[in-house]
């Protein structure tokens, strides 16, 4: 056995140029589903817009109406997040992303 043999999962040797190629396809493949996910996360948050207008909301029910409005979802710990402080908010025809 060389020092430089390589196995595939089934035990068959492999050749490095094989494995190389192997590699390759991996990375392309990884690297284009990467740019499709970042191209659809784009255009889903370029044409959200919300129009909301609350006084003396909690944020918890902030959240659920930005939720009805889009499709978002926030998931966040309650210990963490004060979700029953009041807040007032105000957006016409506002982009999620601003």
């Amino acid at each position: 056995m060389k020092k430089n043999d390589f196995y595939d999962s089934g035990g068959n040797r492999m050749s490095i140029l094989k494995k190389n190629l192997l590699k390759m396809k991996l990375t392309i493949l990884a690297f284009l589903i990467s740019v499709v996910q970042l191209i659809a996360s784009q255009s889903q948050a370029q044409t959200t817009r919300l129009n909301l207008s609350l006084k003396d909301a909690t944020v918890e029910d902030v959240l659920m109406k930005i939720e009805k409005q889009s499709n978002y979802y926030f998931i966040y710990n309650r210990e963490a997040v004060n979700v029953s402080r009041k807040v007032d908010v105000s957006f016409v025809d506002q982009k999620i992303t601003d």
